[in-house]
């Protein structure tokens, strides 16, 4: 990110005594002849990622049948989904302040950073699953569902996470290192490619472990998530001891956010399965899930990168109350949101010409999807700024702590969103 002048169309006018809707629209009409090149970024990776996301919708609404066959894994599917984007946007987002700031030299050659980094990132990520299947169960015991067993959701839960930490650890190397050689912002671009790998390879790594686990089903099964478990165990309890370290630092901040992250997803991934046969009914909104919940992400990921790395940079404060930078920043994602929301509810109505998708009817669908669409973009923007003010006030790094928040509680609040939505549109 570079610093730039944001001018005011109205020479000679004092900005601050201009009213409030004069100020919002000067900010906006700023927003759009100064932030072209941002648009152009943010908006191919959005759009790139709108198809991916609808490919897993794709998945959910095939594999939501065979998930319900196994009680307990639906619930940890937000978590998984959400983990992925965590973790993986996050390292994106310390690689991206640290190409900035000059600590990182932008190469994929091997250096104690990117050794660290890749480590507390893996760790993360497989404390994260293991702690989903226990939260998962725990639910289901609560709420008298029914549920797989304890290390039967474990097995699902570290298996599907191994088989998609490979892809998704080259990938946010080769996403964020290449996209700042080319010369791009990796804040505008990282976050949506990475939470759309994410998304795409989430349910299709977790039904290949529950196929694995029909084949192995039983005591070798239950051995291979002891094993599993324990080892996560050592990995974690080995880097937190390593005092000192960037793996120990980062880990030792955002681990307990994490946790905290993993069981707000229980409560989305509750309401999932609680619902999901409501959603079944009107296919087009499950297809539409896994893209709200990562493109909603994704827009506040691109604002908390945007407003870490300006901090850093001195160009915003990050006070309680948005300067004028942050709320221009702020308007650059509520545009977005118009950009992708509506163009994916194109597509998913085209998809259901040749795609057996359910859905109330074409004009009150693609209305339905604008509303939502638009109220998600403003929900992104302030939990991403108020989270990111917060971070800094308790003096902890945005990095570590902003991205994992702030994508778990818009997957909660997609799923409240939409629900609260369609049962006042009487569709449930």
């Amino acid at each position: 990110m570079t610093s730039r002048k944001w001018r005011t169309p109205q020479e000679g006018t004092s900005y601050a005594s201009l009213p409030a809707w004069r100020r919002f629209l000067t900010d906006f009409r700023s927003v759009l002849r100064e932030g072209k090149s941002v648009l152009k970024e943010s908006s191919s990776a959005l759009l790139l990622s709108v198809a991916a996301d609808l490919t897993a919708g794709i998945a959910l609404v095939g594999f939501a049948s065979l998930l319900l066959d196994f009680p307990g894994t639906l619930i940890m599917v937000p978590g998984a989904l959400a983990a992925r984007g965590n973790v993986y946007a996050t390292l994106a987002s310390r690689l991206s302040t640290a190409l900035h700031l000059g600590e990182v030299e932008p190469s994929l050659r091997m250096n104690r950073w990117l050794r660290e980094n890749i480590r507390v990132s893996l760790v993360q990520t497989l404390t994260i699953s293991a702690a989903l299947a226990v939260f998962a169960r725990a639910a289901a015991l609560l709420l008298d569902l029914p549920s797989l067993s304890l290390l039967e959701l474990l097995f699902i839960s570290l298996v599907g996470t191994i088989i998609s930490a490979a892809v998704l650890l080259g990938g946010t190397s080769l996403i964020t290192l290449g996209s700042f050689r080319r010369g791009w912002d990796p804040d505008n671009i990282s976050s949506p490619l990475i939470t759309t790998i994410g998304d795409f390879i989430t349910l299709p790594s977790m039904v290949a472990a529950v196929y694995l686990l029909i084949h192995l089903r039983g005591t070798l099964a239950h051995g291979v998530a002891v094993v599993l478990g324990l080892s996560v165990l050592f990995l974690l309890l080995d880097t937190l001891r390593r005092r000192g370290s960037s793996a120990e630092e980062v880990l030792s901040q955002s681990l307990h956010v994490l946790l905290v992250c993993a069981l707000i997803s229980i409560v989305t991934g509750t309401l999932l399965s609680a619902r999901a046969e409501s959603l079944i009914g009107y296919s087009i909104f499950l297809l539409l899930l896994p893209l709200l919940n990562g493109q909603s992400g994704n827009l506040g990921s691109i604002l908390s990168s945007r407003l870490s790395t300006a901090y850093y940079l001195g160009l915003t404060s990050l006070k309680r109350r948005m300067d004028r930078f942050s709320r221009r920043e702020a308007a650059l994602i509520i545009l977005l949101s118009f950009i992708v929301f509506p163009l994916a509810g194109v597509i998913a109505l085209s998809l259901s010409t040749i795609y057996p998708l359910t859905h109330p009817g074409i004009p009150l669908t693609a209305a339905l999807i604008v509303l939502i669409g638009f109220l998600l973009g403003v929900e992104a923007s302030l939990l991403s700024y108020n989270l990111s003010h917060m971070a800094v006030r308790f003096s902890l790094n945005p990095d570590n702590v902003v991205i994992p928040l702030l994508t778990t509680l818009m997957d909660l609040a997609v799923m409240g969103t939409l629900l609260v939505i369609l049962s006042v549109a009487g569709l449930i």
